[in-house]
């Protein structure tokens, strides 16, 4: 619909401007909105409506959250972004990225299971496309420290 789509933009635009509070506020809603519309409508769906699972949303959210160093709410999305669209790598990226951020902030012995799980979301989203430069970026970042945390533990 026509409110849902400006809705979206409205994230887009905030999220431009690093507004990220109120761009996770206006994706939100337009998930809230689709799946209203979608519960109560008995109408044939059009547009944004027609797609209850719009994996870009996810994918906007999790950037936004990121934005604010929630990673835990941007990892959520990131997952939910793959879970939605598996050959959106930018699904990947988002994932990956807050499961390397949240070791800044998780004792010792969480840090190994992030960069494990981000290392795995990584070539997860290599298997689409493995030339994808953000994803090799961040690759390049989690395998030593996987194999560094990896002999600190054993």
């Amino acid at each position: 619909s026509s409110v849902a789509a400006a809705k979206k933009a409205e994230g887009n635009a905030f999220y431009a401007k690093k507004m990220y509070k109120e761009a996770i506020k206006c994706y939100t809603e337009v998930m809230l909105y689709r799946s209203l519309c979608t519960c109560v409508s008995h109408r044939p769906l059009v547009g944004i409506e027609a797609d209850p699972t719009n994996h870009i949303l996810y994918s906007n959210r999790a950037m936004a959250y990121s934005g604010l160093s929630m990673w835990r709410e941007a990892k959520k999305d990131g997952l939910e972004c793959i879970r939605l669209n598996k050959e959106f790598l930018k699904g990947y990226h988002r994932a990956a990225n807050a499961m390397i951020q949240l070791v800044r902030v998780v004792c010792l012995s969480k840090r190994v299971g992030e960069f494990v799980e981000a290392e795995d979301i990584l070539n997860q989203g290599l298997k689409y496309n493995s030339n994808d430069p953000n994803l090799l970026a961040l690759l390049r970042i989690a395998e030593p420290k996987v194999r560094l945390l990896r002999d600190v533990h054993v």
